[in-house]
């Protein structure tokens, strides 16, 4: 606990009562609050960054203890339950099925290996682990009421300060004991902790003496440290130093070996405290004031103190509990939300003015620095103003300093020399003195010490013997209408103007330069010379230029460094550019690569309202808004004041954030991912997964990148979006993968996984789709014989209408000329009967008589064939039809020899013969054994065979 307590409202009469130390003034009011969270800044001294959460933005209620666990996740014990936090949402933690916690708690914390603890208002004590809760009550050995705290060794044993004494759960024991006599403590105890060298360190409650007690490890009993009249608490600092309060009077005690800082001590001891004290890992003392929180600090070998209330935008009035994660961030409860303070990186050195604009610096080798109102002959100071901040009109717009160390500068008409720290006015050229409206943009002095300026469109102004002449006296520079002027170490001068144009002059030579060299920036507003060239700061952009060609720098991420108001390029290298969207530093080796590959983008990194570099430049005038200080610091100009930055100071958050896949949304119900393996419902239509990475110092600037191995092709880039979104998949095993990268780009490349199932439906399974195949299968069979027994019917109603036309011609032909023929044979025959048998006419008609019973035959098979429905002819059928053919021919033949002569017989039929059986036995309907049978027997009897 923190404090829980309102202190004594002497806490800042005894503040102010230290004069014997130097206490800076309390900070103004805060800026504007941005979703909840609001920025500001302690005094100068030791700045510190601010962000609230309130209630409204989902905090808990009065939060009575804070703790992280090993995973990254900020713990919020409240007396309306138990949260987690990732710095962007708060979540209630809900026990496993069938477990039942008090909601009610008073303080919580972690123990070495990770286990959650937490103590309800009303008794008992839960462990939580991985997924595990564990519960102690009055029947495990703990005593009724409420636990104070709780604390654990290396060695695995657990100590619980209650008011009845001292308890120890052994390990591996299921049951708590008291030990309070046992090892020489006198009564209650109301604090316990273990510091890292495994001594046990409690301060008793009652009892005689009431003190502060320790015990070694192997030691037997506790020791009396420190007597003191009332209870407090007991805290070790980031050095091992251990610390007592007394609620009964101000101060902090040392209670460890030692000397603190006469400063500090001084401080310390006369700090009001009825609580409890918090101490940071920087040494910082944070203590609970009437009102608000103070800070307790050694800045060098004075003590500071400073204070930070609603006013400056707490959430509350109340402090409750403090807690220093593992970034460094402190964070403060209070009645009304949760508020965060960690270390600015910058230093605030001179508040901001009325102006619209950056503030005009100039800076010499030695340190000193002025500003458009005053002289620093340090950064660490005290500043001497040499003019007051007057009106826009009166804004400093660009200062510099010449070989004598004297500075010369210019307000929006006015140009001023300082002598000492008295400003003296310097006559302008005839004709512009008059001219209210005529801004002066640059002054610069060349090799000769000569004073330049630029009046803009009537171009640059030389001052030679307090002569002023027109474009320099140099005739190729009439009509350049320069924005900005600037003097290189070699003797060069250099001119910038509109539409990516500039001028150099060198010896009274002068050589332009534009777009057709490679110039694509817009307006030359910077212009930073050096041996080999110069950087060249446009509206447009940035650009290296080596004195042939411009090659324009780029992001990696596709940053153009538009606006560059300050470049600095430091000793080391690294190139610095304040602009509209802050400070980036582009480190040496990245310069270097661009200088040797003009395409290459450099990776850079940025600092502004988030780091405490608040306000920003704009870009109506060439403000110098940044100039090099010793010891590689910069001094940094915005609308917001002036910084000093160190980058060797500005400390890297090197720890990669813990990322974690937080749950599944699936068509609307949700799923837990506690699992490494997660089974959704069949068919899912929409999906969302959601992930975080705790990295608590700046939750805002964290990025990453995602990929759903089966559906996505690479990793997907997500920015700071916490959430992925899928529609439609299939059926299936897929495993989701994130990575994140924290504030400063410090990516956890394990990352998360997690395994997702998504069970087919009946529709999606195999054997479903097999069946579909057969019954299409099935289908396309049943079509094909549908279409088949169509058209066979088509067929036979067209082979039955043929069969019928062939009957009735076949019927005809019979009827009609078959009948004829055999009566005109009939009649012949009559005839040839009559005849005498040596008549020389007998043989001819006999024989013209077999042959008509040969044509009567023949054309009795052809309406034959017509009577009969063709049949499909075989191999089978073809060889029956030649052998029944062959059979009766033979007797044919034997009989032709006994009745007539082999000629009369005849080849001629024999031939004929044969070929009409090898033609019935070609015709579908043709059995020429039959046929051929009845031929011969007619022949026969037609010849008396």
């Amino acid at each position: 606990m923190f404090l829980k307590t309102a202190t004594a409202s002497l806490l800042l009469a005894a503040i102010v009562a230290i004069v014997a130390f130097s206490i800076r003034p309390l900070p103004a009011a805060a800026a504007a609050d941005d979703e909840g969270r609001l920025q500001a800044a302690f005094p100068p001294a030791s700045p510190m960054l601010h962000a609230r959460w309130l209630v409204r933005d989902g905090a808990p209620r009065d939060v009575q203890g804070i703790a992280q666990t090993p995973d990254g996740w900020l713990w919020l014990g409240s007396t309306d339950g138990l949260y987690r936090f990732d710095g962007v949402a708060f979540t209630r933690y809900r026990p496993p099925p069938g477990v039942t916690m008090s909601t009610n708690l008073s303080n919580i914390g972690t123990l070495p290996d990770g286990t959650l603890w937490t103590v309800p208002f009303f008794g008992g004590l839960v462990l939580i682990k991985g997924g595990q809760v564990r519960i102690f009550d009055e029947k495990d050995g703990l005593p009724g009421g409420t636990i104070n705290k709780l604390a654990g060794g290396r060695d695995g044993r657990l100590w619980a300060a209650a008011d009845s004494g001292l308890f120890l759960l052994e390990p591996g024991a299921g049951r708590w004991r008291t030990v309070t006599g046992e090892l020489g403590l006198p009564g209650g105890v109301g604090d316990v902790i273990v510091d890292r060298q495994d001594t046990v360190w409690v301060q008793t409650a009652e009892g005689d003496p009431i003190g502060n007690h320790a015990m070694r490890s192997g030691e037997p009993r506790f020791r009396l440290v420190a007597t003191q009249a009332a209870t407090g608490s007991i805290k070790e600092g980031p050095d091992g130093v251990i610390w007592a309060t007394d609620s009964s009077r101000p101060g902090l005690r040392r209670l460890s070996p030692g000397v603190t800082p006469p400063a500090l001590d001084a401080l310390l001891g006369r700090m009001p405290i009825t609580g409890g004290v918090h101490i940071d890992d920087r040494g910082g003392f944070w203590f609970a004031a009437t009102r608000g929180v103070v800070r307790v600090a050694l800045d060098g070998e004075r003590g500071e103190a400073q204070e930070f209330t609603t006013r400056q935008g707490l959430s509350g009035e109340q402090a409750i509990a403090a807690f220093t994660d593992r970034e460094g961030n402190v964070w403060i409860s209070t009645e009304g939300g949760l508020d965060q303070f960690r270390p600015s990186r910058m230093r605030r050195l001179a508040p901001p003015t009325l102006m619209q604009d950056a503030r005009a610096l100039a800076a010499s080798p030695a340190g000193e620095l002025w500003t458009d109102t005053a002289y620093y002959r340090d950064i660490d100071a005290a500043p001497r103003p040499y003019r007051e901040p007057g009106t826009r009109r009166d804004t400093v717009l660009q200062m510099v300093r010449d070989r004598h160390g004297a500075i010369v500068y210019c307000t929006y008409s006015r140009l001023w020399r300082l002598e000492g720290l008295t400003p003296v006015r310097i006559p302008l050229p005839p004709g512009v003195e008059a001219r209210q409206m005529q801004p002066i943009y640059a002054i610069a002095r060349d090799a000769g010490d000569a004073l330049w300026i630029s009046l803009g469109r009537r171009g640059p102004w030389r001052n030679e013997d307090g002569a002023w002449r027109a474009h320099g006296g140099i005739p190729a520079l009439e009509g350049f209408a320069s924005t900005n002027i600037a003097a290189g170490p070699d003797g060069r001068l250099w001119f910038g103007s509109v539409g990516s144009r500039i001028a150099v002059l060198r010896e009274g030579e002068v050589r332009l330069f534009g777009p057709a060299d490679g110039l694509d920036i817009g307006a030359v507003l910077t212009i930073v010379p050096d041996a080999e060239g110069a950087w060249l700061g446009g509206d447009e952009g940035l650009a290296r230029f080596d004195g042939r060609r411009a090659r324009r720098l780029q992001g990696s991420d596709g940053e153009q460094f538009q606006g560059g108001s300050g470049v600095v390029q430091d000793h080391d290298g690294a190139l610095w550019i304040n602009g509209p969207r802050g400070l980036a530093g582009i480190p040496a080796a990245e310069v270097r690569q661009f200088l040797r590959d003009p395409r290459y983008r450099v990776q850079y990194r940025r600092f502004d309202e988030n780091d405490g570099l608040t306000g920003t430049v704009h870009m109506m005038f060439p403000i110098p808004s940044m100039v090099p200080l010793p010891g590689g610091r910069l001094a940094v100009s915005t609308t917001g004041g002036v910084f000093v930055f160190d980058p060797s100071q500005a400390q890297r958050n090197r720890l990669p954030p813990p990322v974690h896949v937080t749950g599944i949304v699936a068509d609307g119900t949700e799923y837990a991912a506690a699992q490494a393996s997660v089974g959704l419902a069949p068919a899912p239509d929409n999906v969302r997964i959601d992930y975080t990475a705790l990295s608590l110092s700046l939750p805002r600037r964290v990025r990453f990148r995602y990929m759903h191995e089966g559906v996505d092709r690479g990793w997907q880039e997500a920015g700071n979006r916490r959430s992925a979104f899928y529609t439609g998949l299939a059926p299936g095993s897929y495993t989701f993968r994130v990575k994140a990268a924290n504030d400063d780009g410090v990516w956890n490349e394990d990352g998360a996984r997690l395994a997702l199932t998504i069970p087919p439906t009946m529709f999606q399974t195999a054997w479903f789709r097999l069946a579909c195949a057969l019954l299409l299968a099935l289908a396309v069979y049943g079509l094909h014989r549908l279409r088949l027994a169509l058209a066979l019917r088509t067929q036979r109603r067209s082979f039955e209408a043929r069969v019928a036309e062939r009957e009735r011609i076949a019927r005809d032909l019979h009827d009609t000329l078959l009948q004829s023929v055999q009566g005109l044979i009939m009649h012949f025959r009559r005839i040839a009967l009559r005849t005498p048998q040596d008549a020389p006419t007998r043989p001819l008609m006999e024989e013209a008589l077999v042959l008509a019973t040969e044509v009567l035959e023949e054309g009795r098979d052809k309406v034959g064939d017509l009577r009969h429905a063709p049949r499909t002819p075989t191999w089978r059928s073809c060889w029956r039809a030649m052998a029944s053919a062959w059979r009766p021919s033979m007797r044919w033949r034997s009989r032709c020899a006994r009745k007539e002569s082999r000629a009369r017989c005849g080849r001629r039929r024999w031939t004929r013969y044969w070929r009409s059986a090898a033609k019935q036995s070609a015709t579908p309907s043709c059995t020429p054994g039959p046929r051929a049978s009845r031929r011969c027997c007619s022949m026969a009897t037609t010849n008396s065979c």
